[in-house]
């Protein structure tokens, strides 16, 4: 089923309503799409303007994985805004948000395009490419592997508190076993399933996240004289990993420190 923007708002209709304005919703992949705006003549500044206000509005969308903001070097009004939601249903969310009535009601005094002015696009596969994006953060410490494997162990099978996430596993702590993960902050429960488990060495759990999977990943490792070299990597994988992950990885991960230094410091106390 395939419902278009004028469907969804008919506020498009008279300015960028087109063929590239459609909400699949047989679709679940996130959705890259680029807008070419150009400000009519003396109206750069004016149009920027509304530009800005209207990154900072999508930013805060719950299904915005990033909205960026270009203006040519050489054309001077030209605009290029980069645009990725998490699936169709984050993109009909978006059409229908105050802040996208206002920055369209205002395209046709300050800017010249029209129709055919944003695409949807696809990622062109690279045979052979890596479909994965990945980052990894590392922290030595004198705590034995063994101290960090069992606090590690508790925080996934809900014995621990695990840096202001709630889990609770289904079953018992082995591969295919799966967990419900609560985020910090959150109420939504996800459901992560352990696709990785060597005893005292590595662990790792995998959630299916809107087309991509999102693979949490421990590594420990001995280090000479005393102590654990502690590894916490995130892959992204799917159709749109190289598109999304290198938004998406950072917003995931960026409280990598802290969560291992949480880890680290309960791991000390046992």
């Amino acid at each position: 089923m395939t419902v278009t923007a004028t469907d969804t708002e008919d506020f498009l209709t008279a300015t960028l309503h087109h063929g590239n304005l459609q909400v699949d919703t047989d679709d679940p992949n996130p959705r890259p799409m680029i807008a070419v705006l150009d400000a009519k003549p003396g109206l750069a500044d004016a149009f920027r303007e509304r530009i800005v206000e209207l990154i900072r509005a999508v930013r805060q969308e719950p299904g915005c994985v990033t909205f960026t903001g270009y203006e040519a070097r050489d054309i001077p009004g030209r605009f290029y805004l980069y645009e990725v939601y998490a699936d169709s249903a984050a993109f009909a969310t978006h059409l229908k948000t105050d802040h996208v009535h206002a920055f369209i009601s205002a395209i046709p005094d300050l800017s010249t395009s029209g129709p055919g002015s944003i695409f949807q696009l696809d990622e062109i596969p690279i045979p052979g490419a890596s479909a994965t994006w990945s980052t990894q953060y590392s922290a030595d410490t004198g705590v034995s592997p063994e101290a960090v494997w069992a606090t590690l162990r508790d925080e996934r099978t809900g014995a621990a508190a695990a840096g202001g996430n709630t889990y609770v596993i289904h079953g018992p702590f082995a591969v295919g076993t799966e967990l419900s993960v609560t985020p910090a902050g959150s109420d939504e429960a996800l459901t992560s399933t352990i696709v990785e488990l060597t005893d005292g060495r590595a662990y790792a759990d995998r959630t299916e996240f809107n087309g991509l999977l999102l693979t949490d990943r421990h590594e420990l490792t001995p280090i000479e004289g005393g102590g654990t070299r502690v590894t916490h990597q995130l892959i992204i994988g799917g159709p749109a990993a190289q598109t999304v992950g290198p938004n998406l990885g950072p917003q995931i991960s960026e409280d990598y420190p802290d969560v291992m230094r949480e880890l680290i410091a309960a791991a000390a106390k046992r």
